[in-house]
C-alpha cells in the first residue's frame, strides 16, 4: 500500500528553517529519514526495522518540494504506511529551532487510513480521521493533491467513488 504524505515546515527565520532542513535531510533527499532515526539492519531484516522504527517500510520517495519565506510544503510517498514515528521523532528534533509542522497522510485508497499530525511548541497533537468520512476524504484529497468536489458518495458500496458526471436516474 503506498501512502502520500504532506509536511508543512515552519520557522521563525531563515536561519533556523536551514539548520533543521540540514538536520532532516540533504540537496538531493530533502528529507531522509535514515538522517532523523537512523537504522542498522541486514538484508534479511530490513523491511521489518524500517516498518517498526519508521511506521512505514520506505524512506520518502518522489519528494515534491515548495518553499515560500520560512515556510516548506513537502509532499511525498512512503510504502506500507504513514511514517507517524519519524514525525514524532522530528517533533523532538524541532524544539531546538522553535519549528512547527503539520502532518498529513493518507493511504491509496480513497478516504481511507488517513489523519494528521500538528506540532504545538513543546507537544503534538494525532488525529487519526473515521474511514469514509468527509473529514477522511478532505484529508485524503489535501494530501494527493485533489479537488473534492470530483468525488461523491456511493450508497451501493458504502464508500466514495469519482464523480463521472453522469446521474444514475437517467438509466431509469
Amino acid at each position: 500500500m503506498i501512502y502520500t504524505n504532506k509536511l508543512v515546515i515552519s520557522a521563525q527565520n531563515e536561519n533556523e528553517l536551514v539548520n533543521f532542513l540540514n538536520e532532516i535531510g540533504t540537496e538531493e533527499q530533502k528529507i531522509d529519514f535514515n538522517r532523523i532515526k537512523p537504522i542498522t539492519a541486514n538484508a534479511d531484516n530490513e523491511v521489518e526495522v524500517m516498518q517498526e522504527e519508521w511506521g512505514c517500510c520506505s524512506n520518502a520517495m518522489e519528494i515534491q518540494y515548495e518553499e515560500d519565506d520560512y515556510c516548506i510544503v513537502m509532499y511525498f510517498t512512503t510504502r506500507g504506511g504513514n511514517c507517524e514515528e519519524i514525525i514524532s521523532k522530528l517533533s523532538h528534533i524541532g524544539k531546538g529551532y522553535n519549528i512547527q509542522f503539520t502532518y498529513l497522510y493518507a493511504s491509496d485508497t480513497i478516504a481511507e487510513r488517513c489523519g494528521k499530525i500538528e506540532s504545538y511548541e513543546n507537544d503534538y497533537t494525532i488525529t487519526d480521521y473515521e474511514e469514509r468520512t468527509d473529514s477522511a476524504l478532505e484529508c485524503w484529497c489535501e494530501c494527493w493533491q485533489e479537488d473534492m468536489e470530483m468525488f461523491v458518495w456511493d450508497d451501493e458500496y458504502e464508500t466514495y467513488i469519482l464523480n463521472d458526471g453522469e446521474d444514475d436516474d437517467d438509466w431509469e
